[in-house]
């Protein structure tokens, strides 16, 4: 009886939307765990990963859980597909039909850290450097990163980052996209246990270096037969607070995948290189979802409704200021500059989870956490291409990457 649904789909989608919980939705709108579930599927509402910490606690947004089904069914189908556009939902124009006027950023994600704050839940860590509690977003989604580049125009004056220049940059060209993906032994079906997920760089045909490619490369067509070079697909994991030089290089591939209701969902290695223009970042727990369609058209499955969350170290963020800076200014600011005080006061008032216990007293926040949002598009894995990193701008006793957003002497806050 599966192998009928996927065939009943492709004659009448928009009926089988429905019947497999397919309706168009978007992050924006943020699902919880409930959203997911029906006679088949484990009640992951309580216990461990999503407490009701306190009375107000809100139902967390959490990806769908796994269908109850017997065993991997096996399959041999790919899907390969790239980040066409992103949103880390930094219009800062509050939504009036949804939540009271959540900010975008407060509706794309997950909750990472199993409290909803908004709801009265107590907080993980603290932030002595934000002025007021921090509140997450819609069903406790936690997407700090979010918040800081919907303020950085705000605070500067100038989009040294957006998703509207990101995607600008990508669509004529003269920028990669962030990310491709390739699904592997996928069995084609509502439901499949087990799936494998590539996580790749993309580059531009021709990068070798500086970010960009042939000057007569033309913008991408988006019709699934653009050919996308690829960065080595390994590399060096990291703990969150060190760095492991001489770790083996280790596999840009799913730890757990699987697809659910035609949600595909895969978790991967930590310390994973996440990179956004010319900013690389380490992804920690982080977790692809997206949704599969079969369709009735020319193509056998589309993909649609992209996120990826995870958290980001604060060592890592504070690295990129040397970067962000030179994009803003052509110079480079470290911390031995006049004005790095005033990057270092806004950088810290970001940071909303800990990569340290929480038992006891309250640790402080010295992770970001993040939700983007996408618009995947098929595309086609090209060859491998060494392209050297981004040089260090910053030698080592003025690199921002040091800094703690510790008081300084004397207990005077930043």
């Amino acid at each position: 009886m599966r192998r009928v649904v996927p065939i009943v789909c492709s004659v009448c989608l928009v009926a089988c939307s429905k019947f497999l919980g397919l309706d168009d939705y978007q992050y924006a709108e943020a699902r919880s765990v409930g959203d997911e579930r029906d006679a088949n599927t484990t009640d992951q509402s309580s216990g461990e990963g999503s407490p009701e910490v306190g009375p107000a606690a809100c139902e967390l947004a959490m990806p769908p859980p796994r269908l109850n089904i017997n065993a991997n069914a096996g399959g041999n189908l790919e899907l390969t597909f790239v980040m066409r556009t992103i949103d880390f939902g930094d219009d800062s124009t509050p939504d009036p039909r949804s939540d009271g006027g959540a900010h975008g950023y407060q509706r794309l994600g997950y909750d990472l850290d199993g409290r909803c704050t908004s709801g009265g839940d107590p907080p993980t860590c603290t932030n002595a450097s934000r002025m007021g509690p921090r509140e997450d977003g819609v069903g406790g989604i936690d997407n700090a990163t979010g918040e800081m580049v919907a303020s950085i125009k705000g605070a500067f004056g100038v989009e040294i980052l957006s998703s509207a220049t990101v995607n600008g940059e990508v669509e004529a060209g003269v920028r990669a996209p962030t990310v491709i993906f390739q699904v592997r032994g996928y069995n084609g079906f509502y439901a499949d246990d087990h799936v494998d997920v590539d996580w790749y760089l993309p580059v531009l045909p021709g990068q070798r270096e500086g970010g960009s490619g042939d000057a007569g490369s033309p913008p991408p067509q988006w019709d699934g037969t653009d050919i996308w070079p690829i960065q080595p697909p390994s590399f060096a994991q990291a703990l969150p607070n060190a760095s492991s030089p001489d770790t083996p290089p280790i596999a840009w591939s799913s730890v757990d995948g699987y697809v659910s209701n035609y949600h595909l969902v895969a978790r991967f290695p930590d310390g994973i290189p996440f990179r956004l223009a010319a900013i690389v970042v380490r992804l920690f727990d982080a977790t692809l979802t997206v949704d599969i369609l079969p369709n009735a058209m020319s193509k056998p499955y589309e993909v649609r409704n992209g996120l990826v969350t995870g958290r980001a170290t604060r060592r890592d963020v504070f690295a990129n200021i040397p970067v962000m800076t030179t994009v803003l200014s052509g110079q480079p600011i470290c911390t031995d500059n006049a004005v790095y005080a005033g990057f270092r006061n806004w950088v810290c008032t970001f940071p909303d989870l800990t990569s340290k216990s929480t038992d006891g007293a309250l640790p402080s926040c010295d992770m970001f956490s993040l939700g983007l949002a996408f618009v995947p598009a098929l595309a086609v894995l090209g060859t491998t291409v060494e392209v050297p990193p981004f040089p260090k701008l910053c030698p080592p006793e003025t690199d921002p990457a040091n800094e703690t957003c510790d008081p300084p002497e004397g207990g005077v806050g930043p």
